[in-house]
C-alpha cells in the first residue's frame, strides 16, 4: 500500500520533469526563438544600412549571441546548481535582485508581444485577410498557452519537431537562383570593415534568443552540454540567415531589396511550380509553423519567471500565470495602429538583448567576484 508521502514523492518527481529539457530540445528552442518573424525583415535591414555586403554583417553577427551564450555559462560556472532568480537573490539582495528579475521579465513580455504582433500581421496579410486583427491574436494565444501550461518538456519538443520544416523553406528559395545576378554582390568587402562591423552589431539584433538562456539553461538535464548545444544552435542560425540574405541580395539587388518590406516571401512569387500556383502562399503556411516559436518560447520564458518572482508553486499555477501574461500581452497588441510602430519597437528592443544577454550575466559575475573577495577578506 502506498503511503501519502511516497505518492507526494511521486507527484514531485513528475511536476520536476515537467520543467526539464535535454540538451537537444535545448538547441532547438533557441534556434526556434532566433528564427522567426525576424528573418523576413533582415535582408532589407541589412542592405539598408551596408549595401550588398550586408550578408557578411549577418555571419559576423553571430559572434555576439555566441558571447552572451559564453558570459552566462560562466556565470552559472559560479553558481553550480542554482538558477537564475536564484542567483540574482544571493547577489544583489532579495530587492535588488527582484528589481533585475522584473526588469528581465518586462523586457521580455515586450519581445512576446513585438513578435506575436508581427507574426499576426503577416499572418492576416497572406491567410486571414478579413479576420479581425484581435481574434487571430487571440487565437493564436489560446494555441501557445496551451503549448506552454505543461512546461518546459512541451515546449522542447514543440520546437524539434517543428525545425524539420525549415530544410523544406530553405531548400526551396534556391529555385529563385534562375533569376539571380551574381554581380549583386560584387565586389565583396567593398563597404570597409567599419561598416561591416557597424552592420554586425545591427544584425546580431536578430540573433536575439541567448538571453532565454538564463531560464532554460538550468532546466537542461546534463548542464556540461549547455554551452556547446548552444554554440552549435548559434551556428546554425547563422548559416540560415546568411543564406537568406545571399540569395536575396543576389536577387534583387541591394537597391530594390530596400523597398520590399519581406523580400523571403516575394522570392517565393518570382518561382513557380506547376503543382503550387501560388507558392508565396504554401511558404506561408509552412512559415507559420516555424514562425511562431519565438512567441511560445518567449511566453513561457516571461511566465515562468513571473511565477518565480512572486514565488508561487508554479506546479499548481503556472497555468493560471501563462493566462495572465497572455491576457497582458494581448492588450499590449491591440494598442499600436499598425505594425511599423511594432517594427519600432522591435529596434529598440535590440539594445535590450544587449542588457538582457550581454550586460546582466557580465553584471553578476563581476558581483560575485567582489562577494568572494569579501569573503577571503573576512575569512
Amino acid at each position: 500500500m502506498q503511503t501519502g508521502k511516497s505518492k507526494d514523492n511521486s507527484t514531485d518527481i513528475k511536476n520536476g520533469i515537467r520543467f526539464q529539457i535535454t540538451a537537444r530540445q535545448y538547441l532547438f528552442i533557441l534556434i526556434g526563438s532566433a528564427t522567426g518573424s525576424g528573418i523576413l525583415s533582415l535582408p532589407r535591414m541589412v542592405n539598408k544600412e551596408i549595401g550588398h555586403d550586408g550578408w557578411i554583417s549577418v555571419f559576423l553577427g553571430g559572434i555576439v549571441p555566441v558571447v552572451s551564450l559564453l558570459l552566462i555559462a560562466a556565470m552559472f560556472g559560479r553558481f553550480p546548481g542554482m538558477d537564475f532568480f536564484e542567483i540574482a537573490e544571493k547577489v544583489f539582495g532579495k530587492l535588488i535582485g527582484k528589481i533585475f528579475l522584473i526588469i528581465y521579465t518586462v523586457y521580455i513580455i515586450f519581445v512576446v508581444a513585438a513578435s506575436l504582433r508581427i507574426f499576426v500581421e503577416i499572418t492576416g496579410i497572406y491567410i486571414l485577410p478579413r479576420t479581425p486583427i484581435q481574434a487571430v491574436i487571440i487565437s493564436f494565444l489560446a494555441l501557445i498557452i496551451y503549448s506552454i501550461k505543461n512546461g518546459s518538456r512541451l515546449v522542447g519538443r514543440f520546437n524539434e519537431l517543428a525545425f524539420y520544416v525549415l530544410p523544406a523553406i530553405l531548400l526551396l528559395m534556391l529555385a529563385s537562383l534562375t533569376t539571380a545576378d551574381f554581380t549583386n554582390i560584387m565586389p565583396i568587402g567593398e563597404a570597409g570593415i567599419l561598416k561591416i562591423l557597424q552592420g554586425m552589431m545591427i544584425s546580431a539584433y536578430s540573433y536575439a534568443s541567448t538571453e532565454q538562456a538564463l531560464v532554460y539553461a538550468p532546466m537542461v538535464k546534463n548542464t556540461k552540454k549547455v554551452l556547446g548545444y548552444g554554440i552549435i544552435a548559434m551556428a546554425i542560425v547563422a548559416f540560415m540567415y546568411t543564406y537568406v540574405t545571399v540569395i536575396c541580395t543576389l536577387v534583387f539587388g541591394e537597391n530594390a531589396i530596400q523597398t520590399i518590406i519581406w523580400p523571403p516571401i516575394l522570392l517565393y512569387k518570382i518561382v513557380t511550380i506547376p503543382v503550387l500556383e501560388r507558392l508565396d502562399i504554401f511558404f506561408v503556411i509552412l512559415w507559420i509553423t516555424v514562425a511562431v516559436r519565438p512567441s511560445i518560447n518567449y511566453l513561457f520564458v516571461a511566465a515562468y519567471s513571473a511565477s518565480r518572482i512572486i514565488k508561487i508553486k508554479k506546479h499548481e499555477h503556472f497555468a493560471f500565470i501563462c493566462v495572465l501574461v497572455a491576457v497582458l500581452i494581448f492588450l499590449l497588441d491591440i494598442i499600436p495602429r499598425n505594425v511599423e510602430q511594432f517594427f519600432a519597437l522591435a529596434d529598440i528592443l535590440g539594445y535590450g538583448y544587449y542588457v538582457a544577454g550581454i550586460i546582466f550575466p557580465l553584471m553578476f559575475i563581476i558581483a560575485s567576484l567582489f562577494i568572494r573577495n569579501r569573503r577571503s577578506e573576512n575569512g
